[in-house]
């Protein structure tokens, strides 16, 4: 009498995993991947704005590697890619950017139903949910991996402005050219695999005292798949709303004939 396999673990919702099975995958486990990185510390000046660039990389680093070994547990379950990626940076206080952090990459490794052996090639990562995702290939695209972008950036003090009611120029210099470093950097991402798109892009801001502020931007690159972009099925909608009724109209069967009394 043969084992019984184990059952297999999911962060997807119900809904994503009956769409899941309806596209023909299945999912396989929860993978993870973990790096506890110091990024070091860096000196800043409140006379100068500056991008603190020894943390920007060790922070990229340390999320590089936790994708990295997620993406790797993947392919030890038999995965052709990971849905649903979450990233998170565990105890993130932002006023302590060169203490140690520890980053995190989880989601849910999933597979072609029946394949005996997962695609050539690193299975692809996507932080899409699974209707997304599926969603997606179904269209005649392929998500070809999480992308990402992150800038630390110190901003120079201005006294005058402090004190007139009036805009921070250098603030917003800083916050700006930031957010363009950090989108830059995921776009940068993108090229090597062969993108034509990034989806879902997210970004995401920290500031603390000094000022110093973190924009991180997050998103999954696509490219077309083999046979390219396809119109999705035709689908059938019928309303059990009556429209006439939803607006606050008269029906005909409410009408009658003038000077007949019911």
């Amino acid at each position: 009498m043969s084992a019984q396999a184990s059952p297999f673990t999911s962060d997807l919702s119900v809904d994503e995993l009956i769409l899941l099975d309806d596209a023909g995958w299945e999912p396989l486990e929860i993978v993870c991947g973990d790096c506890t990185y110091n990024p070091g510390r860096q000196a800043s000046s409140r006379a100068r704005s500056k991008e603190l660039n020894w943390i920007t990389g060790g922070l990229t680093s340390g999320q590089s590697l936790a994708v990295k070994r997620m993406r790797e547990n993947a392919a030890k379950a038999g995965g052709e890619g990971v849905v649903g990626v979450r990233l998170d940076t565990v105890d993130d206080d932002v006023g302590g950017w060169g203490a140690p952090k520890h980053f995190t990459a989880l989601g849910t490794a999933v597979r072609r139903r029946g394949a005996r052996s997962r695609r050539r090639g690193e299975p692809f990562t996507c932080h899409l949910s699974g209707q997304e995702a599926f969603l997606l290939m179904s269209a005649g695209w392929e998500p070809r991996g999480l992308v990402f972008g992150i800038s630390v950036y110190h901003s120079k003090t201005d006294r005058r402005r402090r004190r007139d009611v009036s805009e921070m120029g250098a603030l917003t210099e800083a916050f700006s050219t930031a957010r363009d470093l950090a989108v830059g950097r995921m776009q940068a991402q993108g090229k090597p695999l062969k993108a034509t798109g990034i989806v879902g892009v997210s970004i995401d801001m920290k500031i603390t005292d000094g000022p110093t502020v973190r924009f991180t931007a997050i998103g999954t690159a696509i490219a077309p798949g083999k046979d390219g972009p396809k119109p999705p099925d035709p689908r059938l909608a019928v309303s059990l709303v009556d429209p006439v009724a939803a607006a606050g109209g008269i029906r005909a069967s409410q009408c009658q004939p003038a000077g007949e009394v019911q």
